[in-house]
């Protein structure tokens, strides 16, 4: 019952490996080039466009190039030298296709490799990958090749891939990697897991850029090919040329390959009808790796077929013929006169020899390579068997060869080599001039390094009239394990012997695709064998081997590989080796879902799957194991633990059911996993990877509970163990209840059941006294004591994003945010609210409404005065929510002093409460019979039983019947939004008597407060006034009525008039007859202000307007320079565009504060503003005053339009290119001012920096194009 062993060509893997690699930051081009200290063997961007536009990031720990390597776009022109290309997308090959169209994405080149390069055109999904920590998106989404996002294609499109594909192989073909269009069945293939793994390579994306925004043709990671994870290169140049190019170049970066360029310019287009892969030679005929041996070259030390072949990527592929005449092959024969050879010349150092034997007369011989972008540049050369050239082929117009000569009969040889171009043979060498033409300037020709690839062998000999042997197989396919069995025939019907051998095949041709091959392994015993011809037949029977895995087809020849005394009339035959043994796989088919309730369950459903020959009867097993972090268990089923699955002879798929069996246990979700396997004397094969499939039982149960309080808690989701995500809250307030914490000077211990990570700390931006400072590398959170908030009450508390010390977001990125939960049992929390670190880089107050099934109706119940009143019990529920569920409910007298009857209408009630899918809390109303008596509190008790969800945690609820009825008067005071004041509270925002920011003696806020008489006698007031400390900012502008009735109300209003900046604070005293409360008090405050921005300055004041290099914001009295951050925004009104490089620089000078505003990148490269009308908004509550009290300004300041958000032009601000004068046009007087500072030195005391368009420290001939630009022409 093991699993299967993996196939021969073995990789170590784990099928479940979902890890996705933590990568370390990547240094980007940029910096390499500002450092100056970069790497000797780096492979730096000199072209200033590309500078400017692509750079990257490096892989860690890599001695390569530092920079992300890249293609030039063909279809924009950044500069005069850079390389045009001329395909489109849309072009595709102008001849039918070579294959059938829905075999478009099953091309291999060479299957049997154990490397792989996968070419995607319909679309992929990047994650966990450098692409997605180096720009921060999670899960980059990438179109198909055209931009879409379908799988279907139309037909030039699918032969544009065909061809695509083929001379991206023709690229590699030197080198053991199968370049495909089909995805690997295990996308492990394209990752390197480590010593030990045997097979990896990498994913090209054919794609359009939908996340870079690079302006470039492709780019890839330098060095990737080995990555542990799926690390595409990603190519965005369409058609043929453009794109097939691409695609090497970009992988030739995964490699370790760094740009082949020439001289400053960092990407060689080529020369004549050649050039470098690791150029941009779009348009080029013949493109090929290269070692910098070109006039010119700037990376003459990089050898490009050393570093591919390092041991980090693939070797060479094993040489296919021999390198001397000695060890020619023989050319393959067939019907005696045709002859045919596929190879491929490896390295630079290879030549392939065959021989051919014929009859006196017209031998004709090609030797052609890919007939669109060849590598290879062939030279042939025919010599008879002495080894002298009788003739060769290398045109200069063409790179296949051609040999036809009239010769004697006999035997012959021929050379097949790859060459330089503007060679010549000499001396039994192939000879290039001195100097080679490609050295010189201009370059012309190239070198036989590159020259590699495939070529095919055709043509015609002339029958010798000797007695030949042909082979042929005596069946198209044999069974894994049988003998494979070939006969030779004799055209004479002699008696002989011949010596025949068994090979794997390969394509026929360039440019097609490879089928799958058998190996060495593939035969039990010799490869060759000599076969006797008796009477003219004789017969070569080879044994194949059994090796148990699951492979498909693979096929071979048999060859004559010596015909003895005979002539050859055919010399090939080919064979299949097919599977005898089905193979087994299960895919999980519905296994995923809710366990269900007593006495029923649920049924999960896998699908098994027999593949390959289906002629005999199998049996399977399967067992069912325990996995996961939370497995179940043997009494989560009604189904046995194992069992067998029987197929008939033809059945090909089969279900298999598993019975689930429900509960009422409240568990976690269980995991549970069929494996596949072979009973004893079992005869067939499982599937290396799919032998086992996975199913869940869903956890389903819903838990109803009287709670009486939850617990409360802000936590920071998706945390990275970042110490520096920092955030903290202050003046957390629950209304209503206990909760009520400003950490100042220490955390409130009656407050708080656990708090994680977090400290009390001062040093926020704007934080009054201490804050709840979190950070650290766990989880934080603070989670509150339990209580019982009523309904309508709130969560109030400032929060901030913010690294201490300092304003703004630091760290909190990739949505850290935090939420603010509650829970009944402290173990299942549910989501209030979530706040987004991008909407609170300040301080923000913040008030949440706590939702319905988050509070909790008072178990003190109001009996009321006379008639039925309805009172409403809320019955929540957690766990699962989306199944209905009912419960029984009752009422029942209980405790110390038991209601009776007669305190409800109708007598004690009861019922069933209904949750419908999806409903977290019930209601159920009781009726009260109100009165007048004069009685104790009475006490009661709701029941809840027999629950359909089985689950009860908390059945009793105890409930008070408060008796409401009073012989004196009774005082009670609310607020705004009728909320209620205590005797003794302090000033609170939420219920108006905090009256918020005014301004000193330029505004006035007034609140509304109501008396109400809950007493049985009238409520006489004998004074409402205001004392304290700052009574005089406060006043009762209208008064209340000096009597209120019995269950009567009365209003009045305070109005705040500040007469000095700061926190003004008073109280309210109301002088009463309620004997409890004859004096009740309670504060009232407010925050006065007088801070304002006094003067705006614009480039220090000057009139110019022909550039925008500062603005001046001048407040009118010192303020906190740390509270300024992202006090500024300046916005292009024309374009609606934010300037996103601003910056603040704060200095005080004569009791004022003054920020000079400047234009700037983190790395102090200055920006220039685009003409158009601009608007500065300074934020209200970002500036705070200095003291004890800061205080901010009222409201935002604008300057540049008005408040509708039109342009207000007495601000003047501005930027017209060209204004000198500020008057809002270019004129003459202006071109005089422009014509004194062009083309003057920086030096010059006539340089105006204002004229210098481009910031480049001259004023040249571009600045005089933008200046002519706008010349006479008003903004």
């Amino acid at each position: 019952m093991n699993p299967p062993a993996s196939s021969r060509r073995n990789k170590k893997r784990s099928k479940n490996q979902l890890r996705i690699e933590t990568l370390e930051s990547r240094r980007l081009l940029a910096a390499s080039l500002q450092s100056g200290s970069a790497s000797i063997d780096g492979d730096h961007e000199t072209d200033p466009w590309v500078q400017a536009m692509f750079h990257g990031p490096v892989m860690p720990g890599r001695p390569i190039p530092p920079v992300q390597g890249v293609a030039a776009l063909v279809e924009e022109i950044p500069d005069s030298d850079f390389p045009i290309g001329s395909d489109e997308a849309e072009s595709g090959p102008s001849q039918a296709p070579l294959f059938p169209l829905d075999e478009t994405f099953k091309l291999h080149s060479r299957p049997d490799s154990n490397f792989t390069l996968y070419m995607d055109f319909d679309g992929h999904t990047t994650t966990g990958t450098s692409w997605n920590s180096s720009y921060g998106i999670p899960s980059i989404e990438h179109p198909n090749y055209w931009g879409g996002y379908g799988t279907t294609f139309s037909d030039s499109r699918l032969e544009l891939i065909q061809d695509i594909w083929r001379v991206v192989a023709e690229d590699f073909a030197p080198f053991d990697i199968n370049v495909t269009t089909e995805e690997p069945a295990d996308l492990d293939d394209l990752r390197y897991s480590g010593p030990g793994d045997l097979r990896w390579g990498t994913r090209a994306v054919m794609t359009k850029d939908s996340f870079a925004n690079c302006g470039c043709g492709g780019h890839a990671f330098i060095g990737a090919f080995d990555d542990p994870q799926d690390e595409p290169a990603l190519v965005y140049n369409g058609g043929l040329y453009a794109g097939s190019e691409t695609v090497s170049h970009e992988v030739g970066h995964q490699l370790g390959l760094g740009h082949d360029g020439v001289g400053n310019t960092t990407y060689y287009g080529g020369h004549s009808d050649w050039g470098p892969i690791m150029g941009a030679p779009f348009g080029k005929e013949v493109t090929v790796w290269n070692n910098g041996d070109y006039f010119n070259a700037s990376n003459p030390d990089q050898d490009d077929l050393a570093v591919i072949t390092r041991a980090e990527n693939f070797p060479y592929l094993p040489d296919d013929y021999g390198n001397s005449f000695r060890f020619a092959a023989p050319l393959r024969e067939s019907g005696g006169v045709n002859v045919e050879a596929f190879g491929i010349i490896e390295r630079n150092t290879d030549e392939d020899w065959f021989k051919f034997s014929t009859g006196g007369g017209d031998v004709s011989i090609n030797i052609d390579v890919l007939d669109v972008k060849p590598n290879l540049n062939v030279w042939a050369g025919l010599f008879n068997a002495d080894r002298e050239m009788i003739l060769a082929s290398n045109p200069g117009n063409s790179t296949s060869a051609f040999l036809q000569a009239s010769l004697p009969a006999g035997d012959y040889l021929i050379r097949v080599d790859g060459v330089a171009q503007d060679g010549f043979y000499s001396g039994f060498f192939f000879n290039e001039p001195d100097p080679a033409p490609y050295t010189e300037d201009p370059p012309s020709g190239y070198s036989d390094y590159g020259s590699l690839g495939q070529y095919r062998i055709s043509g015609t000999i002339v029958d010798t009239g000797d007695p030949t042997v042909s082979i042929a197989a005596n069946s198209e396919t044999i069974g894994e394990g049988g003998y494979a069995e070939f006969t030779i025939t004799a055209s004479d019907l002699s008696n002989g012997t011949v010596t025949v051998g068994v090979r794997g095949v390969r394509q026929a041709s360039p440019g097609l695709p490879a089928p799958y091959s058998t190996e060495p392994q593939d035969f039990v015993g010799p490869l060759s064998q000599t076969v006797s011809i008796v009477n003219g037949v004789g017969v070569a029977r080879f044994l194949t081997n059994f090796d148990g895995l699951p492979e498909g087809g693979e096929f071979f020849e048999a060859h004559i590989i010596d015909s003895g005394s005979y002539a050859v009339a055919d010399r090939v035959a080919g064979m299949e080796i097919v599977e005898v043994l089905s193979t087994y796989a299960i895919e999980a088919t519905d296994t995923v879902s809710y366990e269900g309730d007593p006495p029923g369950g649920s049924t999960h459903q896998f699908t098994i799957n027999r593949i390959g020959p289906a002629g005999i009867a199998n049996t399977i097993g399967w067992q069912r194991v325990y996995t996961g972090n939370t497995p179940a268990d043997d009494l989560d089923f009604t189904s046995p633990q194992s069992g067998t699955v029987f197929f008939d002879v033809g059945e090909t798929t089969k279900t298999l059911d598993v019975d689930v069996r429900g509960d009422f246990e409240i568990e976690f979700d269980e995991n549970y996993t069929i494996e596949l396997f072979i009973p004893t004397d079992g005869a067939f094969l499982l599937d290396a990877v799919d032998y086992l499939a996975d199913g869940t039982i869903l956890n389903d149960e819903s838990i109803l509970s009287l709670a009486t309080t939850a617990q409360y808690r802000v936590r920071q989701v998706n945390h990275d163990n970042g110490a520096s995500d920092n955030w903290a809250i202050d003046n957390f307030v629950i209304t209503g209840t206990s909760i009520d914490d400003d950490f100042d000077s220490v955390i409130d211990p009656e407050v708080w059941d656990v708090i994680e990570n977090a400290t009390t700390a001062n040093t926020f931006p704007g934080t009054d006294g201490n804050a709840l400072f979190f950070s650290g590398t766990g989880q934080r959170s603070a989670t509150t004591d339990p209580v019982a908030p009523q309904l309508g009450a709130r969560a109030n508390f400032s929060i901030i994003f913010a690294d201490s010390n300092s304003g703004g977001l630091d760290a909190t990125e990739n949505g850290d945010d935090v939420v603010l939960e509650y829970s009944y049992d402290g173990v299942e929390w549910r989501e209030i609210q979530r706040f987004d670190e991008s909407q609170y880089p300040r301080w923000t107050d913040v008030s949440v409404v706590l939702p319905v099934d988050a509070t909790f109706l008072p178990t003190v119940v109001e009996e009321g005065n006379s008639g039925p009143i309805t009172r409403s019990v809320g019955i929540p529920r957690t766990g699962f929510l989306d199944k209905a569920v009912s419960v029984n409910w009752w009422i029942q007298p209980g405790g110390t002093n038991p209601v009776d009857v007669d305190d409800f209408v109708g007598g004690f009630a009861s019922g069933v409460a209904t949750f419908a899918p999806g409903q977290k809390t019930a209601y159920i109303d009781i009726q009260v019979q109100g009165d007048r008596d004069i009685e104790n509190d009475e006490t009661f008790q709701l029941i809840i039983s027999s629950s359909t969800a089985g689950i009860i945690d908390n059945a009793v609820l105890n409930g008070t019947l408060l008796n409401d009825d009073f012989v004196l008067a009774e005082i009670n005071v609310r607020g705004a939004n009728d909320q209620p004041i205590e005797d003794g509270d302090p000033a609170a925002p939420g219920n108006g008597t905090d009256m918020g920011v005014v301004e000193v003696q330029a505004d006035t806020r007034s609140q509304t407060f109501t008396i109400e008489n809950y007493g049985s006698m009238n409520l006489d007031l004998s004074s409402v006034s205001i004392t304290g400390a700052h009574s005089g900012d406060f006043s009762i502008t209208q008064p209340p009525a000096a009597v209120v009735a019995p269950g009567g109300s009365t209003t009045f209003e305070v109005t705040f008039d500040p007469s000095a900046a700061g926190r003004r604070n008073a109280r309210v005293l109301i002088v009463n007859n309620d004997p409890n409360e004859s004096t009740f008090a309670f504060t009232v405050s407010g925050l006065a202000t007088n801070l304002r921005v006094e003067q705006i300055q614009v480039n220090h004041g000057g009139r110019s307007r022909s550039q925008i290099e500062s603005v001046k914001v001048i407040y009118n009295q010192p303020v906190n320079h740390q509270s300024l951050a992202g006090a500024f925004e300046i916005r292009n009104v024309s374009t609606g565009q934010s300037v996103g490089s601003i910056k603040a620089t704060p200095a005080d000078f004569n009791g004022r504060t003054e920020v000079l505003l400047t234009f700037e990148t983190p790395n102090s490269v200055p920006v220039i503003l685009d003409d158009g009308y601009y608007e500065l908004r300074i934020r209200s509550g970002a500036a705070m005053s200095l003291g004890a009290d800061p205080y901010p300004m009222l409201n935002d300041h604008l300057f540049g339009t008005d408040q509708s958000g039109a342009v207000d032009r007495a601000d003047a601000f501005f930027r017209f290119f060209g204004d000198s004068d500020g008057d809002g046009d270019v004129d003459g007087q202006d071109y005089g001012r422009f014509g004194s500072t062009f083309l003057r030195p920086n030096t010059s005391p006539k340089f105006n920096d204002q004229f210098d368009a481009d910031g480049d420290g001259d004023v040249d001939g571009q600045d005089y194009a933008q200046f002519g630009q706008r010349l006479l022409k008003t903004l």
